[in-house]
């Protein structure tokens, strides 16, 4: 197995020609883990509608209005993805992270766990 020089867009690099069309294992992990994060999302939003009744049942309103909350968490999750991106370059990602972390146990503590 003869190394060849192949030409890149950064310029030309000692890659085996077999090797040059498999992903490494860091774009394997960042597939995963963006695999992972769509699932979760879409998990939570079907969370959300399947326990619908029952967040309609305990803030006392009708289907008519409660239809608002799963819309209201997909603006916000629509909003919040975006921003993720320039949040993460101008705090650094794990500021970002552990900020929101923080912020979503700040507000998980004042709505839902004080009666």
């Amino acid at each position: 197995m003869a190394d060849t020089l192949e030409a890149t867009a950064i310029g030309p690099s000692r890659i085996p020609a077999e090797a040059a069309d498999k992903a490494s294992l860091t774009i394997w992990i960042a597939v995963v883990a963006g695999m992972v994060g769509a699932f979760m999302a879409i998990l939570n939003i079907q969370i959300t509608n399947a326990s619908l009744l029952y967040i309609e049942g305990g803030i006392g309103t009708g289907v008519d209005n409660g239809t608002w909350i799963s819309t209201s968490y997909l603006i916000g999750e629509i909003v919040v993805i975006p921003l993720t991106a320039y949040l993460s370059r101008v705090f650094s990602f794990r500021n970002y992270i552990i900020g929101s972390t923080f912020f979503f146990r700040a507000v998980l503590d004042g709505l839902c766990f004080h009666a």
